[in-house]
């Protein structure tokens, strides 16, 4: 999945690519720069993936505010719990969020 955000303060667009498999992390891609895709390291990543059940096939919309990409995701058996997950265009970094009313408000 392909997720795009804009940094303000940079005035740069990035991509962020998350992948649907377990072994592979999150990447970054600055548009206009010659620079190819960045791996977040894992320290700024949240688990994702299989390894905490995270269905990324049901990735919800997205939102770019400011410089965050907002975006609900489903975790646990049968994906019955609901995360909103933040990432910071600017410092490259995650965030999760677990209640689902802030999910529904900043969602919609």
């Amino acid at each position: 999945m392909f997720l795009l955000g804009y940094d303000p303060v940079e005035g740069k667009h990035k991509v962020l690519y998350l992948s649907t498999r377990d072994s592979e992390q999150p990447q970054v891609l600055t548009l206009g720069a010659q620079e190819s895709w960045i791996t977040i390291p894992k320290g700024r990543s949240p688990s994702h993936g299989a390894s905490i059940g995270i269905d990324w096939g049901r990735i919800y919309p997205t939102r770019c505010v400011n410089d965050f990409i907002y975006y609900e995701t489903y975790y646990g058996d049968g994906g019955g719990k609901s995360r909103l997950v933040s990432f910071d265009v600017r410092y490259e970094k995650f965030n999760s969020i677990k209640h689902l009313f802030i999910t529904r408000v900043l969602i919609g």
